[in-house]
């Protein structure tokens, strides 16, 4: 048995009479092998400790089980639902692209820099700092499936606002020839009170199929049903090594229904782009109503905006089109990204940016580089564009970036306007030994507004730290803003417990080399590539991703000699598993001596083996030899006759020693005797 236990914050806040938002979440997997029980638990400022899940996974061969309080990945109408039940599924996170996920882009525009927090579920996952213009969030953390995100946005000088979207992120694209499927079955966990996973009396069931017709084509279906209302989504996915294109209609029997197109590149070429339009049309019936109706008992503390951010269910904030859009190239000197939003709900007005961004290389030369940018954002507010020049300067281990440039702007909400800009700013990444540190600082000038700009990150093996700050002046005011993230994760198993700062989807694997000195160290290469480092007697922890294959081996690193098996490792990891792997090591000298046999003449022309050791006596029966201390050899004489032999602890040392005469061959080694294991020797200079 063994467990990872992933903890991860965030903290955000403003200066501007606004309280701390922030969010822990804790994510618990105990496993043994293929078996494991997931539980996550998370504290919010906004609505205190919840449970998300509580569930019993096993994986087997092309399937998994799973039973508990549980998610069900829902449609793109009502989004992910939660339950308590059972499920089973095709096993498709041994899929080589399974780290390919693209989820639906996220455009924001933005006036000034800003603080963007992204809520799902009520909580804080993600929040950073990004600059004015428009922005594609980073919605890493946020899971699979279908459902509603909250989009917080704190612009200096500006009130928060918040932004509704609607995010889906799936890989559910099986191998060609292949039909995946899932179903699930149970009751519906009472979406009121997140704090409980307790179930509610309304029963719910999700099937779905993705068949890979060819090639080029899949197709997918699913249906859902509870006590009110039963829902459906279809639609084929075109795929080619250039794009990958989805259409999808969906509909329920209450009378919503939808459509949905998503395009995507391939990632094969200097173009890249992903696009995600999609129309809802749903029932606008008061927001508390419906969710009272959905719920085991009544609700009346709930505001419509609340039970959104629940994201259980989606529909209550009525019908919606949407579309979403990055596309991108670029070539030596030239660079092109363009950005695209649309959001229109039954209950507001329509927003929308779209804006390209063009940079030009005009001089490189070793560390300097000389960049003409310019961009252009219209919106429903208005228009804004920059155009300028930056420099750039690369270091050993530092940035300087300097840009000027003018702006102009018809934004509504833009105080500023137009006028020069300008902007410097620095980047630091010190060789802290223990980690990798980054520090960052900058100062902008916008007309009639100031901005100073810190940010830093620091990461080793216990964990993770990030913090952006943020400090605006205008017309004698100042707007602070600040974000600090963390994460860090204790594994324990095969006999230890390590703090490991990868997260509960990792597995860890506990390499040691049993009999090392303390001046011996070895680089552990994973899949040929270095990954850390053992160094004596010490252990290595390392957190490695899930449902992957690995060949494990050491490499002397130190100076001294030492005898070890350099043979790979293969280890295959799941979800929470520690795996423990060993190598036993011998410090090895340079041995001199000389065979004689029982009757004191030299031995020649005999042949030394052990474990990857040989060495032959000369005409005097001289020898030379690498082994370890009380090594196991055997002695083949000329005529072909095998003798044991244990070589005698070295009088001189600790690398260079004199064996002095050996006495050998007294006591025949038949030839069915032992053979000696592969082992290996590290090659080093003896002067």
């Amino acid at each position: 048995y063994s467990f990872i236990n992933a903890i991860g914050g965030v903290l955000a806040g403003r200066s501007l009479g606004e309280r701390e938002d922030f969010s822990v979440q804790d994510q618990l997997v105990l496993a043994k092998g293929e078996q494991r029980i997931r539980a996550d638990v998370s504290y919010a400022s906004e609505i205190g400790l919840g449970a998300d899940r509580l569930v019993f996974e096993w994986d087997r061969p092309e399937l998994r089980y799973s039973a508990g309080a549980l998610w069900a990945p829902g449609n793109d109408l009502s989004g992910r639902r939660r339950l308590l039940g059972v499920g089973v599924e095709s096993q498709i996170d041994t899929r080589l692209d399974k780290d390919e996920i693209q989820g639906s882009p996220i455009i924001v525009f933005l006036n000034h820099r800003a603080r963007v927090d992204v809520l799902q579920g009520g909580r804080v996952v993600n929040s950073a700092i990004y600059d004015a213009g428009n922005q594609q969030i980073d919605t890493a953390n946020l899971p699979e499936g279908s459902y509603g995100i909250v989009l917080r946005i704190a612009e200096a000088g500006q009130p928060t606002r918040e932004e509704s979207r609607f995010y889906t992120k799936s890989r559910r694209i099986p191998a060609r020839g292949r039909t995946d499927f899932f179903g699930y079955g149970g009751l519906l966990v009472d979406s009121s009170n997140y704090r409980s996973l307790a179930p509610s009396s309304r029963p719910f069931a999700q099937m779905g199929v993705v068949k890979r017709l060819s090639e080029s084509w899949a197709f997918e279906g699913s249906v859902q049903t509870s006590d009110q209302a039963a829902s459906a989504e279809v639609g084929p996915t075109f795929l080619t090594p250039f794009v990958q294109i989805r259409a999808a209609l969906v509909a329920d029997t209450r009378g919503s229904y939808g459509t949905i197109f998503q395009l995507s590149s391939g990632g094969g070429s200097r173009l890249n782009f992903n696009l995600d339009v999609r129309h809802i049309e749903q029932d606008t019936a008061p927001a508390n109503a419906i969710i009272q109706s959905q719920a085991s008992s009544p609700i009346n503390v709930l505001t419509a905006a609340n039970a959104f951010r629940l994201s259980e269910p989606y529909q209550a904030n009525g019908g919606y089109s949407q579309a979403g859009g990055i596309v991108s190239y670029s070539l030596s000197d030239f660079r092109f990204l363009g950005t695209f939003f649309y959001r229109r709900d039954d209950r507001a007005s329509a927003r929308y940016s779209i804006g390209p961004s063009m940079e030009y290389d005009v001089f490189r030369k070793g560390p300097l580089k000389v960049t003409l940018r310019a961009d252009l954002t219209t919106t429903e507010q208005g228009s804004s564009g920059f155009a300028g020049v930056s420099v750039r300067l690369l270091g050993g281990s530092g940035t300087f970036v300097a840009s000027a440039g003018g702006r102009s702007s018809t934004q509504s909400n833009d105080t500023p306007g137009s006028g020069l800009v300008s902007a410097v700013s620095g980047s630091w990444s010190p060789d802290v030994g223990a980690g990798q540190l980054s520090i960052g600082a900058g100062y902008e000038h916008d007309p009639e507004q100031n901005n100073m700009v810190l940010t830093s990150q620091f990461q080793n093996k216990i964990g993770s730290l990030s913090a952006d700050f943020s400090r605006s002046e205008q017309g004698g005011t100042s707007d602070e803003q600040h974000s600090l993230g963390f994460q860090t994760s204790f594994a324990a198993g095969a006999g230890a417990a390590h703090l490991t700062g990868r997260g509960a989807n990792q597995s860890v694997v506990v390499l040691s080399a049993p009999g090392a000195r303390k001046q011996d160290s070895f680089n552990v290469l994973v899949n040929e590539q270095v990954a850390g480092s053992i160094v004596g007697g010490h252990t290595l922890a390392l957190a490695l991703p899930t449902y992957r294959a690995y060949r494990i081996r050491i490499r002397p690193s130190g100076k001294g000699l030492v005898a070890y098996d350099s043979g790979a490792r293969e280890v295959g990891l799941y979800p929470g598993v520690v795996t423990k792997l060993e190598w036993h090591v011998s410090p090895v000298q340079i041995m001199f001596g000389r065979l004689l046999d029982p009757a004191g003449e030299p031995i020649r022309a005999a042949s030394l083996m052990g474990k990857n050791i040989w060495a032959e006596t000369d005409d005097q029966g001289y020898f030379q030899i690498e082994a370890p201390q009380n090594a196991e050899l055997r002695v083949t004489l000329a005529n072909g006759q095998i003798y044991p032999l244990t070589l005698p602890a070295a009088k001189n040392g600790p690398q260079l020693a004199r064996l002095g005469a050996i006495v050998c061959c007294q006591s025949i080694l038949k030839p069915s005797g032992p053979l000696f294991a592969d082992a290996h020797i590290s090659e080093r200079d003896t002067q």
